[in-house]
């Protein structure tokens, strides 16, 4: 704290003709006490099961003299979680937690936007205001679909390939309708992967999102395939233009956008990204298909 004095001592020196000043005469006055939250405080807890009904957040203070109490606020715009009033802390007690209380039963498929604010005696020098996303595990999440047929625009296009209709396992999203995911489409003994080149035991999960039917988009899916450029990730040009702000119209204008029509989904030509060494268009040849099942 001494450095903020600085600036009025050496103004009290300039201006002092019979007086001395030295700076061994000052001392720095008790720091006031104060709460805030650590600079590496977890924001996300999206690892959440049904049985689970609390959530616990350290907040630390900057003096471990008496007893003190600092004031809580949580905005909660869905109402399903609470904290305390306060947070106290015992004489010599530097870190403490706080709980955030929920009925996991009660959770819906989403993801909870919460703050939680120190809002009485709060440090000023530290983090007072933390931004809270809060939600079930993803396992909790999805349930199957079935089996679809799928024909990949990567790598067919890319690298000069014939396009393959393959059968592919099929997830849906509980919480949100027209997302969709593909289980391992380029996992072991899939039609472009050679035996051994992927780990069998390692599954992934190509997500896409067909909530709106004239803007498909294809979230950044890393395949685990290098074929000597850097591994491949795979994305739609949509999601790649939203990503700098432009706007689902505007894909849609110029053509980079993905469709779902009568249970389909297809994207059009270079309307695919495959990032390796740097970025190349993809689905020239238009081969790009996802027949979703009706039901299984």
């Amino acid at each position: 704290m001494k450095k903020y004095f600085l600036p009025l001592i050496a103004m009290l020196c300039a201006g002092a003709v019979f007086t001395s000043c030295d700076d061994d005469d000052y001392s720095a006055g008790p720091e006031s006490d104060g709460a805030y939250f650590a600079t590496n405080t977890a924001n996300k807890f999206v690892n959440l099961f049904r049985d689970e009904t609390v959530i616990e957040i350290p907040v630390l203070r900057n003096s471990d003299g008496e007893a003190a109490s600092f004031g809580l606020t949580l905005t909660d715009p869905s109402g399903m979680f609470s904290v305390p009033e306060s947070v106290t802390f015992s004489q010599g007690q530097k870190e403490t937690l706080v709980p955030i209380t929920f009925d996991g039963e009660a959770l819906a498929l989403t993801d909870y936007k919460v703050e939680l604010s120190i809002n009485s005696n709060a440090y000023p020098y530290g983090i007072t205001t933390l931004s809270l996303t809060i939600g079930l595990d993803g396992s909790l999440r999805w349930a199957r679909l079935g089996t679809g047929k799928y024909t990949d625009g990567f790598l067919t296009s890319l690298f000069g390939m014939e396009p393959v209709v393959q059968d592919v396992e099929i997830d849906y999203n509980l919480g949100t309708k027209g997302l969709y995911r593909i289980v391992n489409p380029y996992g072991d003994g899939t039609p472009y992967v050679e035996e051994g080149e992927v780990d069998p035991n390692d599954i992934r999960y190509m997500e896409i999102d067909a909530s709106n039917p004239k803007n498909v988009v294809i979230e950044p899916f890393n395949s685990g395939l290098d074929w000597g450029y850097g591994e491949m990730t795979f994305m739609s040009a949509s999601y790649y233009y939203m990503d700098l702000g432009n706007s689902a119209e505007a894909i849609i204008a110029n053509k980079l956008n993905g469709t779902l029509a009568n249970n389909v989904i297809t994207f059009n030509s270079g309307a695919l990204f495959v990032q390796m060494d740097k970025l190349y268009k993809a689905n020239t040849n238009e081969a790009f298909r996802l027949e979703l099942p009706v039901s299984e």
